[in-house]
């Protein structure tokens, strides 16, 4: 991240200006604000917004990666460009409007993440369960095995429990879904495909209903608590379910129709969720030593509690 805020707004001027039209290339720092936005752990988001005139866009989400990614780097900055540029065509997420190194320029969209509180909201989740149908149907141009996982976990414990591998989210917690301001009725937004991959779909929403407990917006050290208490309930988890099934296309997921039923999803759930718990303790560890980003990342004594605690009983 940028020290200075002078040199901040010098930045987005200079990156702005090389990849947007209109007024956009003639801009200087006196033409713009640029406001820091709350609410990424991997990187650094900023909301840059022309002072004069009415030209669309008139105001941009500026993303400057602060993760370390180590081996395999451009890859995955490449893989993550395919994915978002996909994504933003069929309107599953912001606008793309430019690929710079080290970030993109994004559609700024006039929303706030949902509250931790609002995850088991009946109206908001069936929206949710909606929105991963749609991602989870996705044909992406990426390699369709789910080494995600099989970096960390057993792949032949995975195997037994015959979860389909379909394209996945893989993070989709409270600050990655936006509802939006500017419509009358509720409406989301997903954000940050960074994770995206082709995984077990049990993953995919075992990790989901977990997140219902972790609340990322505590103000002091270690900026995060855990309630488990507001875990789903096993009716709330079948209603998303039976909502999420609904949306998909006809077939289902590879036309199995056995993979389709709401108790063998909810099963592929549960047996998913120590994974998740795991992987995302592990993850945690990890960015600890590596991440720019300021950020509790003993939050992995949270997680691996969980998964020690739920692994004992």
């Amino acid at each position: 991240m940028l020290g200075d805020s002078t040199e901040m707004v010098e930045t987005a001027v200079r990156i702005c200006r090389g990849y947007l039209n209109g007024p956009w290339k003639k801009i200087t720092a006196n033409d713009v604000t640029v406001k820091r936005v709350s609410g990424g752990l991997s990187n650094w988001l900023y909301q840059v917004c022309l002072l004069k005139g009415n030209t669309k866009p008139k105001q941009v989400l500026l993303r400057l990666y602060g993760q370390t990614h180590g081996e395999g780097a451009l890859e995955s900055l490449i893989t993550e460009s395919v994915i978002f540029t996909l994504l933003s065509e069929r309107r599953l997420g912001p606008r793309l409007h430019g690929i710079f190194p080290g970030g993109r320029i994004e559609e700024y969209i006039p929303a706030r993440p949902l509250k931790s509180s609002e995850m088991s909201d009946p109206k908001m989740n069936m929206l949710v369960a909606e929105k991963m149908a749609a991602i989870h149907t996705m044909n992406v141009p990426i390699s369709k095995e789910p080494q995600w996982l099989w970096n960390t976990i057993d792949r032949n414990h995975l195997a037994k429990v015959n979860s389909p591998v379909v394209f996945c989210h893989n993070d989709l917690q409270e600050g990655n879904i936006l509802l939006r301001e500017d419509t009358a009725e509720p409406s989301l937004v997903i954000i940050d495909f960074e994770y995206c991959s082709y995984n077990y779909r049990g993953f995919d929403l075992a990790n989901h209903f977990i997140e219902w407990i972790y609340d990322y917006t505590n103000p002091e050290y270690p900026n995060f608590s855990i309630r488990r208490n507001n875990y789903a309930s096993r009716p709330q988890m079948v209603a998303f379910v039976e909502r999420y099934l609904s949306a998909l296309s006809p077939t289902g997921v590879h036309g199995r129709p056995e993979v389709n039923n709401p108790e063998y999803v909810v099963n592929e759930i549960e047996n998913f969720t120590l994974a998740s718990h795991f992987f995302w303790g592990i993850w945690s560890l990890v960015n600890a030593k590596v991440s720019q980003i300021p950020f509790g990342y003993n939050v992995s004594r949270g997680v691996l509690n969980l998964f020690i605690s739920i692994f004992q009983i």
